[in-house]
């Protein structure tokens, strides 16, 4: 029995007699005060909760505007429900759309009328201070359009300001898939930028990309829950590579969720490349602190937009015969971009490849024995002006048909790749599978047929 429920002994004339000993005897100095119900505490999510899938929807290649060549084994649309945004009064969360709207158009205004800008090569773009002097985006180490950026912290207030500070780390996202436990913001040093508040928390909870981060997330770690039924219901033994991944959640997920299901499982190896020494220590943290992850961590701090240097490693794993089973490069393939590399390499005299994704996406195939994992922000997708907005770095937008292409130029068979459009319409998930390479014969386009059935003999036969 709750205390609504307990019996009254008279009628409150007022609000302020409602907890009146003589109206509620469970109130304090009441008769049945030592016999109150317990109180139940809100239960708090688990730390870094999953959605829940609820649909896959088969997606016709012809509305991608995809050629037979660059058709997948698979397309689909994955639909979730998302706790942390039920959780919210719907209200909040309209208010929160409208506020998106609002903001995207305030930068589509400021664009129209020069005032901000977008250059090839230029990580942040310029804009116009309120001297009416162009700036180079990064001249306050934030991304985008800063005058845009300062009214959304007069907007939303000094959480999710403390959390625009954390940009363009993998921080950030680390901070949106767990943002119900979130009370205090703390960048990947350690240093405490400041502490979360309703609104704050709201804004981070609702906003479409918050949304949209949670969906890749729990798809990225269900995918390895479900590579792991491959090899027997574990990732015992498997050697995973994470490129630039942040603390690397979607993995270390996965294998809690695999523990769950098979407590006797062993954690894989987990290689964590960064060029931060800080996120593979925020890896380690998050391991022991909330993941639970036991396997081991093997520290690579790279720049992982060097070509020569990845080129370097890839060389090195194939030698020494330690490739990965699986690798992933989830939020981190859609940032290497030619134009972008060119402006921050090209002064130290090194050549940037011609189509640096290719390349990227290339060594991680060499590198890899199993499953190949990238996600690409699309181009079409809901409020393309928010990320210049809150000073999100410089991310490469691509169709899915221009990122099925580097797969192709890549040297991956399409029939090799499962596509998985978030519902949200701003992530897809590109998971190729080695094991689904085509052979020699159908490579070379021989057919092969048996001359005497039952015997086994074969000819081969020229399939055009």
């Amino acid at each position: 029995m709750s205390i609504i429920d307990a019996p009254r002994t008279s009628i409150a004339d007022t609000p302020e007699d409602l907890f009146h000993p003589a109206v509620y005897p469970y109130a304090p100095g009441g008769a049945l005060y030592d016999q109150r119900p317990p109180v139940e505490e809100p239960q708090a999510p688990e730390a870094f909760p999953l959605n829940e899938i609820v649909a896959e929807i088969p997606v016709d290649p012809d509305t991608l505007s995809l050629p037979e060549h660059l058709r997948p084994r698979s397309i689909v649309r994955v639909e979730m429900r998302d706790p942390q945004v039920e959780a919210l009064d719907p209200e909040d969360v309209a208010l929160v759309a409208l506020w998106e709207s609002e903001l995207c158009r305030h930068v589509r205004e400021r664009r129209e009328r020069g005032q901000y800008t977008r250059l090839p090569g230029v990580a942040g773009g310029t804009y116009m201070d309120a001297k009416g002097e162009y700036k180079n985006g990064r001249d306050k180490k934030h991304w985008g359009d800063q005058a845009t950026r300062e009214k959304i912290i007069e907007d939303i207030g000094p959480g999710a300001a403390a959390w625009l500070d954390t940009l363009p780390t993998g921080r950030a996202l680390e901070i949106l898939e767990d943002i119900s436990n979130v009370t205090e913001v703390y960048d990947y040093k350690g240093r405490l930028q400041g502490v979360m508040d309703d609104v704050g928390r709201l804004v981070l909870t609702a906003a479409t990309h918050s949304v949209a981060i949670r969906e890749r997330y729990t798809d990225e770690a269900l995918t390895f829950v479900g590579l792991a039924t491959q090899y027997g219901g574990t990732l015992a033994g498997k050697r995973i590579a994470s490129y630039g991944s942040g603390s690397a959640p979607g993995p270390m997920k996965g294998a809690q969720v695999i523990r769950k299901a098979n407590p006797g499982a062993a954690d894989p190896e987990l290689v964590h490349y960064d060029i931060n020494p800080h996120a593979v220590d925020a890896a380690r943290e998050l391991a022991r602190d909330k993941m639970g992850f036991e396997g081991k961590i093997t520290q690579r701090v790279k720049n992982l937009l060097n070509p020569v240097t990845m080129i370097m490693e890839g060389v090195k794993m194939r030698l020494t015969g330690k490739r990965s089973d699986i690798s992933e490069a989830e939020g981190f393939w859609e940032y290497v971009d030619h134009d972008q590399l060119q402006a921050i390499f090209g002064r130290r005299g090194v050549k940037v490849p011609d189509k640096p994704e290719v390349s990227f996406l290339r060594r991680m195939y060499k590198a890899t024995k199993d499953t190949v994992m990238v996600s690409q922000m699309v181009d079409n997708g809901p409020y393309p002006e928010f990320l210049d907005a809150i000073g999100w770095g410089h991310v490469v937008r691509r169709s899915v048909a221009k990122v099925m292409q580097a797969h192709v130029d890549a040297g991956i068979d399409p029939r090799q790749v499962d596509v998985r459009i978030m519902g949200s319409g701003v992530y897809v998930r590109y998971i190729t599978h080695k094991g689904l390479a085509p052979g020699f014969a159908e490579r070379m386009g021989i057919k092969i047929r048996k001359i005497f059935p039952g015997v086994g003999k074969v000819a081969l036969a020229n399939a055009n």
